[in-house]
């Protein structure tokens, strides 16, 4: 029986990771740096310490420290977020509505620290929506790895077969498998490029999420 869905945040619920990549940006041009898009993409879904050894992959070691570095890409971000808002994904409301009333268990399992977390849902006044908030920061291993997902299931008192994961990247839609949760990949334009072909099922747009179309994704699942 489905249960519990569990939602990853930035590019599934806010459209957020356009505006990360512009903090990135930010950060990277005064020393001399440049990302691309799509180049930033590869790395949805990754907890900050992953990201950042990633870039260090890229362009080696910075005129600055890493804590200087993580503190001004934050800093961007919190000065675009405060000009323009957080961007919250088309339908997100409406769909969340439809889910809570139909009984089913929600969480934010997402790989960004607790406090963006809290402060994005909190902005948006969608934390009526959720039962659990949870960051990939506070368990042993981050996405693709299950754990957040097994945590997030554990605290709602659900088991792995109970869950249906909500996703938009390669690296949430692997550690849904490898949790053993059925998974719908929301196949959002800014995410484009990700691998999500082994999710359970897709979306393009949040308005074709029912209770239904969960409930017969969930049910695909090979368990």
């Amino acid at each position: 029986m489905l249960r519990g869905i569990l939602f990853d945040m930035d590019g599934t619920l806010i459209d957020s990771e356009p505006v990360h990549c512009r903090a990135y940006q930010m950060t990277l041009a005064p020393m001399g740096f440049s990302i691309q898009y799509e180049d930033f993409a590869s790395l949805l879904g990754a907890t900050r310490p992953v990201i950042l050894a990633k870039i260090h992959e890229m362009f080696g070691m910075f005129p600055i420290s890493d804590e200087e570095f993580e503190r001004t890409v934050q800093m961007r971000k919190d000065e675009i977020n405060q000009n323009e808002g957080y961007p919250l994904v088309a339908g997100v409301r409406e769909m969340l509505e439809r889910m809570q009333k139909a009984g089913y268990r929600l969480a934010v399992a997402s790989s960004s620290p607790q406090p963006y977390i809290e402060n994005v849902i909190t902005t948006l006044s969608l934390g009526g929506f959720f039962d659990l908030l949870i960051s990939g920061e506070n368990v042993a291993n981050p996405k693709p790895a299950p754990d957040i997902f097994q945590k997030a299931a554990e605290k709602l008192g659900l088991t792995p077969s109970e869950c249906l994961v909500v996703e938009d990247s390669h690296n949430g839609i692997l550690a849904a498998n490898r949790a053993g949760m059925a998974s719908v990949a929301f196949l959002n334009p800014h995410s484009a490029g990700q691998d999500v072909s082994t999710a359970t099922g897709f979306i393009k747009d949040f308005t074709e999420f029912t209770p239904a179309r969960a409930e017969a994704i969930w049910k695909n699942y090979i368990w």
